[in-house]
């Protein structure tokens, strides 16, 4: 059986500058940017550097380690933005059912008012019946 690739960022969306928050939380973004239009929508954005081959938990904690330092200061400035986790994860075994994640790390996502959106994808090796057919 082969472990499901995954990655995992973290963004911040919405109508501020993004090297506010880079100063506010003392942390550089792997991506920012500002569209320059009526909406003024702005992103800033880290990324958990781990190889694809590692667990989605660990990409996760891998985020959340590099905000922990600031987690008071990145807690009051997300409360007005759009502050989700997303993550993908690379299913090319149909013997894998699923992917938990743990309470604790659930709970410290939930209370640093982290939205998290999960996007799991069929490798191309893969094909759909094989996939129902393990449902």
């Amino acid at each position: 059986m082969q472990n499901p690739r995954s990655w995992a960022i973290l963004s911040i969306s919405g109508d501020f500058s993004p090297d506010e928050i880079t100063k506010e939380i003392n942390i550089t973004p792997d991506y920012f940017h500002v569209k320059m239009n009526a909406s003024k929508k702005a992103f800033w954005q880290i990324h958990s550097k781990l190889p694809a081959d590692r667990p989605l938990e660990e990409h996760l904690w891998e985020i959340l380690k590099k905000i922990a330092s600031s987690r008071l200061a990145f807690k009051k400035i997300v409360l007005n933005l759009e502050c989700v986790i997303y993550a993908s994860v690379e299913f090319s075994d149909v013997e894998i059912g699923g992917i938990r994640l743990s309470p604790r790390l659930l709970t410290l996502i939930g209370n640093l008012g982290i939205g998290f959106e999960l996007n799991p994808w069929l490798n191309d090796k893969l094909n759909q019946s094989e996939l129902t057919a393990t449902i």
